[in-house]
């Protein structure tokens, strides 16, 4: 009957529509995590350009441009964007931070405007922001795997079983 198969039709539509969605929102949540990582990386680096004696707009621009991947060219078109608009490059990793919704991002854009204009020690800042994201990100590496140990326990045990009943 038609509405049999229109309430099916339905069914599998909201079905495969949330499937979708899921999967997306995971894929964004490993995209994020792919890019604390590439963020990381630019902070030890324009952490270095600091230390190597370049200003704060020239040491983001070189460390942005010295890495690969789809992070890095976000970054340096976040950097250019503000430069072509006019505005401190700070302004440009907040805007990408909130529009990625990576909230170590948006931080490191603040610790670079208050060195902008406290002129406050911005490379210590970077080279711990750097660490603090690298921790958390191996947190949570080891809390994923601890995870995943311990969904292995049921099916380990039934395989001991098993061979336990055969032998």
């Amino acid at each position: 009957p038609p509405l049999i198969v229109g309430w099916v039709a339905v069914a599998l539509g909201t079905f495969l529509g949330l499937s979708r969605w899921v999967n997306v929102r995971r894929k964004a949540t490993a995209r994020r995590d792919e890019f604390r990582y590439a963020l990381s990386a630019f902070c030890d680096l324009s952490s270095m350009n600091l230390a190597a004696g370049r200003g704060v707009s020239q040491a983001l621009a070189t460390a942005a441009g010295q890495g690969d991947g789809w992070a890095f060219m976000e970054l340096r078109a976040a950097l250019a964007a503000a430069y072509e608009r006019g505005t401190p490059p700070a302004e440009g990793l907040e805007d990408l931070g909130a529009e990625l919704e990576v909230d170590d991002l948006v931080e490191v854009a603040g610790s670079i405007r208050l060195a902008g204009q406290n002129g406050a020690a911005v490379r210590s800042t970077l080279a711990s922001k750097a660490r603090t994201i690298r921790d958390r990100l191996t947190a949570d590496a080891e809390r994923k795997a601890a995870a995943v140990t311990e969904k292995m326990g049921l099916p380990a045990a039934a395989v001991l079983m098993g061979l336990v009943a055969f032998y």
